[in-house]
């Protein structure tokens, strides 16, 4: 497994604690007001911000830094990372709906608000637990075969979750969903690092990080209307189960074609 992989698995590790966490915490700081517990993150992310201030002296060790204009004039002339971008797009879609709908449903189907910070809890802890399955899964499957599989997972988990009307159901859909996302998201991060040219990688980043909005602000948008609107309550995991084709089918599609792309980089090594 590349290191640069197993660094995106670490951080996938603090995505999933930081998610059992913040809503734990939350439950507790909204006894003294609604409004504390953006206090109380606003405040940690000020703490955050001077403290990784210090770490300015790392932009002085790297000399292939390029321009702004350079960086972004690779990311619009490579057609083959464009190309990953797209397939991403429904991964991004889905992600969403971990905010957005599946809240909102467990919430209906329980007649409870406590519901949705069920969905969360065991979204994080299934994150922890899959972290070390994660670092071994790496070490057999290459990461763009790990894209094809993660959109497997989550089509079977979208193809099952309309069988029964229970809470508990739901957060068995969100545990099998855990399992693709603790591994598509560092599958992603790597295939990025690899497509990425040397000094370049911020931009790079940067790109992903909007294809990241623009799947994301969708997905908040059907997803909610899914729930909220649609009068049939299969719907929200209708739409899900054909966006997860969508992705499983442009993930095959890239793994299988990439190699045909004028590429604007270096060839991709072995173990990719």
């Amino acid at each position: 497994m590349r290191a640069s992989t197993r660094v995106f698995v670490l951080n996938n590790f603090a995505l999933n604690l930081g998610v059992v966490i913040g809503p734990t915490l939350g439950t507790v700081f909204v006894l003294y007001g609604t409004i504390m517990p953006f206090r109380v993150a606003g405040f940690l992310f000020l703490l955050l911000g001077i403290w990784s201030a210090r770490f300015g002296y790392l932009d002085r060790l790297y000399e292939s830094r390029s321009t702004v204009v350079a960086s972004w004039t690779a990311v619009s002339t490579d057609r083959r990372f464009l190309w990953f971008l797209a397939t991403t797009l429904p991964w991004w879609f889905l992600f969403s709906q971990l905010f957005v709908a599946f809240p909102l449903h467990a919430t209906r189907v329980a007649g409870d608000e406590s519901a949705a910070n069920a969905v969360f809890v065991t979204n994080g802890i299934s994150g922890l637990i899959f972290v070390v399955v994660s670092l071994f899964a790496f070490k057999r499957i290459k990461p763009r075969e790990m894209n094809v599989l993660c959109y497997a997972i989550l089509l079977l988990a979208y193809a099952i979750a309309p069988a029964w009307h229970s809470i508990f159901w739901i957060l068995l859909v969100v545990f099998i969903y855990t399992v693709a996302e603790s591994l598509i998201l560092p599958a992603i991060e790597t295939v990025v690092a690899e497509l990425a040219p040397d000094g370049k990688q911020a931009t790079y980043f940067g790109a992903l990080g909007l294809a990241w909005g623009l799947g994301s602000a969708l997905g908040s948008y059907v997803g909610s209307w899914t729930v909220l609107e649609c009068e049939t309550p299969s719907m929200l995991w209708i739409v899900n189960a054909a966006v997860a084709v969508i992705g499983l089918v442009l993930a095959i599609a890239f793994r299988y074609t990439e190699k045909s792309f004028s590429l604007s980089v270096s060839p991709i090594g072995e173990g990719t």
